[in-house]
């Protein structure tokens, strides 16, 4: 191989080296390109980071506040999940358990974790004792405590709580005995039709006690049936009074001769009414005028 061959060789390997050396150049910038981030990736990336800060402040509405604004521009099931979190730790320092409750577990469908299920029965343990209700408290706190792995502030601060809920039960264990007893006889009460003393006892227990959601059910039902026996009560004696006792009233010193039609104002004479009637229709416009509607309108005004 004399000098020239070398010469070639050397510039063809050369060449080989740019060409090689600018496919990897391009494909280096096609690769940034591609993991870019557009102005709006890069905002929704910060407020997301301001929100992880504003969380570990515990500066939860100002956090909810981060993570709304990073979800507005890009839609993230993560970012989600961590601002129900931070809503339910806001609800939970304001002692809005309940409400509570509902944040976590948007929280946990959304990026489930252990950790945040134990929170979800520890808090509605404390919606249940702040509610009084101690007997349903236990068993969502014995969750809690059962999710806790070895001892710690946790454990310390749930068996803290288990105590106060076993003193509740045992402060309201006399008033729940006397509530089971008086709720079995407004349940008799109820089967039995006798709606309206029912209603009242189902009323009591109620007030002493008023998260039984059974008791809610007949309270209700209880209810609707004694507006029902109104009603019927009326209709029946719509059907049964006739004009004689409004005319009975009349005479006790209310000087009228006449009655007006509830529809249309027209006058229609007493002695055109026959009084053992119980409806007449009006002769202007036919509307239905009952005997009861008008004792009780007369009724009224001898009151007065």
């Amino acid at each position: 191989m004399n000098g020239e061959d070398i010469v070639v060789l050397l510039m063809g390997m050369f060449g080989l080296l740019v060409v090689v050396g600018f496919i990897i150049l391009v494909f280096i910038l096609f690769v940034m390109y591609l993991r870019r981030k557009s102005p709006e990736e890069k905002d929704a990336k910060g407020k997301y980071e301001a929100g992880l800060d504003f969380f570990e402040n515990r500066q939860y509405d100002e956090a909810v506040k981060s993570f709304n604004q990073s979800l507005e521009l890009r839609p993230d099931p993560v970012v989600e999940a961590k601002r129900e979190f931070a809503r339910g730790m806001k609800e939970f320092g304001e002692k809005k358990y309940g409400k509570a409750v509902e944040s976590f577990k948007g929280s946990d469908e959304l990026y489930p974790d252990e950790r945040l299920e134990m929170m979800i029965q520890y808090t509605l343990a404390l919606k249940l004792l702040q509610e009084k209700d101690g007997y349903n408290a236990l068993e969502p706190l014995n969750n809690a405590l059962g999710m806790i792995e070895g001892g710690g502030e946790s454990h310390v601060l749930f068996e803290e709580k288990r105590g106060e809920i076993q003193k509740l039960i045992g402060e309201t264990g006399k008033d729940i005995e006397h509530m089971e007893k008086l709720f079995k006889r407004a349940v008799k009460r109820y089967e039995q039709g006798d709606y309206k003393v029912a209603h009242r006892m189902f009323k009591e227990i109620d007030g002493i006690y008023p998260y039984n959601s059974k008791v809610k059910e007949y309270l209700v039902w209880s209810e609707e049936h004694v507006k029902e026996d109104n009603v019927l009560k009326v209709k029946h004696a719509v059907k049964t009074m006739d004009f004689s006792k409004v005319m009975e009233i009349l005479s006790k010193g209310i000087g009228v001769s006449s009655i007006e039609c509830p529809n249309c104002g027209g006058k229609i004479k007493l002695d055109s009414i026959p009084e053992k009637e119980m409806m007449i229709s009006c002769p202007y416009c036919s509307t239905s005028i009952y005997a009861e509607n008008l004792f009780n309108k007369y009724s009224k005004m001898l009151e007065d």
